[in-house]
């Protein structure tokens, strides 16, 4: 498994369930320093918050015989690190949306409006893949990217109509599936539905691109 910490391989090989457990903590040393980076960003420096991000994600990550780890496929394109912080940051937010109930009711005040465009904007960003940002750059001035990236999201969200935004909670927040999507909004199948989030998404890439955050030709 290249491009996998050796430790993600000997816990997954593991031929019974009792290796598996031994070789679980090995894999957790090698990787909390990602996943707790992860959890730092989203938790927005609230310490106590980020620790319930991080016991719920390693929760997560071994649940169901380590499904998620099993999910994991090897692209050159694609560093582990950032598959992982990619899927720690759902697990962060699903964190969030179970002790934070939306309520999309008359009494939902504009501070909730821009909390949950901020979190829809986070989960853009960690979808949007990083290889194609402009002119990337290491350490500080990477997340201050990042930061901008995020801010210029949320001011693209609120020039949707409220259909896209909806379909992109639906996709990005709730994870609905296409099928779902396409009954909730009565779109004739679940390629309408497909192709409409897909419109979506390039709408708001080609926003980002004439901002400067993606090349042209990306």
């Amino acid at each position: 498994m290249p491009g996998a910490p050796p430790e993600l391989y000997e816990l997954l090989q593991a031929p019974t369930p009792a290796e598996r457990e031994e070789k679980w903590a090995p894999f957790v040393a090698v990787v909390t320093k990602d996943i707790r980076k992860t959890c730092h960003r989203v938790a927005k420096y609230d310490d106590d918050r980020e620790m319930d991000y991080y016991a719920f994600t390693l929760e997560k990550l071994h649940a169901d015989d380590f499904h998620r780890l099993r999910c994991y496929v090897d692209d050159a394109r694609c560093q582990f690190t950032t598959w992982l912080a990619v899927v720690v940051g759902r697990l962060c937010h699903d964190a969030w949306r179970e002790t934070h109930p939306r309520d999309h009711g008359p009494d939902v005040t504009d501070r909730d409006v821009l909390e949950m465009r901020l979190r829809l904007a986070d989960l853009i960003a960690e979808e949007l893949d990083p290889a194609a940002l402009a002119d990337p750059k290491p350490g500080p001035l990477e997340e201050v990217v990042r930061r901008e990236l995020r801010a210029a999201l949320v001011r693209l969200l609120e020039g949707l109509t409220e259909r896209e935004r909806l379909l992109l909670s639906l996709w990005f927040w709730d994870d609905r599936t296409y099928l779902e999507i396409a009954q909730l909004l009565e779109y004739r199948n679940l390629g309408y539905a497909r192709r409409a989030i897909e419109a979506v998404v390039a709408k708001l890439k080609k926003g980002l691109t004439g901002l400067g955050f993606f090349d042209s030709d990306s």
